[in-house]
């Protein structure tokens, strides 16, 4: 998986536009947390950094 690379999209957008964008990047992952508002690296920091480590791992034999 070398150079790819990870988006990470953290704040509410409206409907239309997140489909535009997954539309855009149609092999990206898309993960949904239940709250978090604008900040959710600070308000849900143990899932969002799950998601980052286990991203991570998966690509760790890749570099």
């Amino acid at each position: 998986m070398l150079g790819k690379r990870i988006r990470i999209i953290a704040l509410a957008f409206p409907p239309a536009v997140r489909d535009d964008v997954r539309s855009r990047h149609p092999a990206a992952e898309h993960h949904r947390l239940p709250s978090g508002g604008h900040f959710p690296y600070l308000t849900r920091s143990a899932a969002y950094n799950n998601i980052l480590v286990t991203r991570l791992l998966v690509n760790r034999g890749s570099l």
